[in-house]
């Protein structure tokens, strides 16, 4: 342990999990588009391409309130 470890700030356990929080709203958000773009380039309707779309924005946008809720300013 060297002395600039000393006086090196540590993180708090809040900011380590609003840093996973914002990785996995990436992701999320990666996921949404994604099937996004699958259903819509998908010829015929299918009632699970609905559900996985859904399911993908709903998870998406519920981190998202739960990060502003949260005052975490980098959502992206």
């Amino acid at each position: 342990m060297g002395i600039r470890n000393l006086f090196r700030k540590k993180q708090t356990l809040q900011e380590i999990y609003d840093e996973k929080l914002l990785s996995l709203i990436r992701k999320k958000n990666k996921e949404w588009q994604r099937v996004s773009h699958l259903h819509d380039m998908s010829g015929s309707e299918h009632d699970w391409q609905d559900v996985e779309l859904k399911l993908a924005k709903a998870t998406y946008f519920y981190l998202y309130k739960e990060a502003r809720q949260r005052g975490i300013k980098d959502y992206f």
